[in-house]
């Protein structure tokens, strides 16, 4: 069990347990909001847009990646507002980036 999200560099230790055989549990993509946080503000500042809008689509996109690595097997998250967990769930759906 590791973070593993666009700002970890975990890969490897998850590639090694997989060859170990193990299961592997990602946690949280978002860093507890803080690496979340940090992407929006940057997003925002670059691009521009509704805070509310370039959030989700920015969580959508880390959660994504997270779903999406091949040695991944689970991701756990946290959520701090019920309106994420449904926004969580269709990201889950989409699929992998």
């Amino acid at each position: 069990m590791a973070p593993r999200n666009v700002g970890s560099a975990a890969e490897d230790v998850f590639r090694a347990s997989k060859a170990l055989g193990w299961r592997t549990f990602a946690t949280s993509p978002f860093n507890r909001g803080w690496l979340l946080d940090r992407l929006v503000t940057k997003a925002i500042e670059r691009e521009g847009g509704e805070p509310d809008v370039v959030r989700a689509g920015v969580a959508d996109a880390m959660l994504r990646f997270s779903l999406g690595s091949p040695d991944v097997d689970h991701v756990i998250i946290g959520v701090r507002r019920l309106e994420w967990v449904e926004q969580d769930l269709a990201s889950a759906a989409r699929g992998p980036l």
